[in-house]
C-alpha cells in the first residue's frame, strides 16, 4: 500500500510505522518511483482538486481512478 497527503501528518506516520510507503505533497513521480508496481487503483478524497498531478498520470497509465 501507498499514499500521499499534501502535508505530513499523523495518519501518515502511523501507515509508515505500519509498513506502507507514504509521502508528503502530491508529485506525478510518486506514482512511478524506484521501479516499484503500478497501483491497482487510486482511491481519492474529496479534497482532490481537478488537476493532481498524481490523479493525471494515474489516468495516463490506466490506473482505475
Amino acid at each position: 500500500m501507498s499514499g500521499s497527503d499534501i502535508a505530513w501528518n499523523e495518519q501518515l506516520e502511523e501507515l509508515r510505522e505500519a509498513g506502507a510507503r507514504v509521502y508528503e505533497g502530491h508529485e506525478a513521480k510518486q506514482m512511478v518511483q524506484n521501479g516499484a508496481p503500478l497501483p491497482d487503483a487510486v482511491v481519492v478524497s474529496s479534497a482532490v482538486v481537478a488537476g493532481n498531478e498524481e490523479v493525471d498520470v494515474a489516468q495516463a497509465l490506466g490506473v482505475p481512478v
